[in-house]
């Protein structure tokens, strides 16, 4: 991102500071000092309210957000934050049974962690680990209001927008339309019938290929 920022900073100058020999300079510093210290500031409020957090703190990137990462790949990204979401735990939860932890989140995963025992240990260790730290900063369960504003339901995912730019190419628009009103408040919950369509992982069909399952 810094040297994207760059890039764009240089193409500027071509523009609004060539009359000015201190232009590329300053902006260098800005670029170089003064985005880490923002980016780095936005990023910890970003990971603090999609975990309903009062705070963040470089150990929590190392104990909590690094963890969760690893564990994130057998899992739907976007399903996963929702799902965590609406799972109402409290930091009483920390000592339900593991499978009634991860309950909440089966329908985000791409396996069955149900059934899988070291799936289900992995995911559960990590819950308690996040329900931890909500006790340590004096809150009896995360912010579901924080999160539900920071995880959205629906994300443009490439295999809904397959379907889309078909149907178009034959001239009905219908598809394209559901999704222009689906993506206008992608946190809001919507219909049932949207939900079944929409809120779900990519389909089996799907998975893998190029172009479909994910951005080319």
């Amino acid at each position: 991102a810094q040297i994207n920022l760059w890039t764009l900073a240089e193409a500027i100058a071509l523009f609004v500071g060539s009359d000015d020999p201190d232009f590329s300079e300053h902006a260098r510093s800005i670029v170089s000092e003064e985005f880490t210290k923002y980016y780095f500031a936005q990023r910890a409020i970003m990971r603090k309210s999609k975990l309903g957090l009062k705070e963040w703190s470089d150990v929590n990137d190392k104990e909590i957000w690094k963890p969760l990462y690893r564990l994130l790949m057998d899992f739907d990204f976007t399903i996963f934050w929702r799902q965590l979401s609406n799972s109402n735990y409290t930091v009483e939860s920390i000592n339900k049974p593991d499978e009634e932890l991860v309950r909440p989140l089966q329908q985000a995963a791409y396996t069955d962690i149900l059934e899988d025992q070291e799936g289900r240990a992995n995911v559960s260790r990590w819950i308690r680990k996040w329900l931890t730290e909500c006790k340590s900063q004096g809150i009896d369960r995360p912010s579901a209001n924080m999160m539900l504003k920071s995880n959205p339901k629906y994300i443009p995912r490439e295999w809904m927008l397959v379907k889309a730019y078909r149907d178009a190419e034959n001239e009905d628009f219908s598809t394209l339309h559901t999704l222009q009103q689906l993506f206008e408040s992608p946190y809001d919950e919507h219909t049932d019938e949207l939900q079944q369509l929409y809120y779900r992982k990519t389909p089996t069909e799907s998975q893998g290929k190029p172009g479909v399952a994910f951005y080319s």
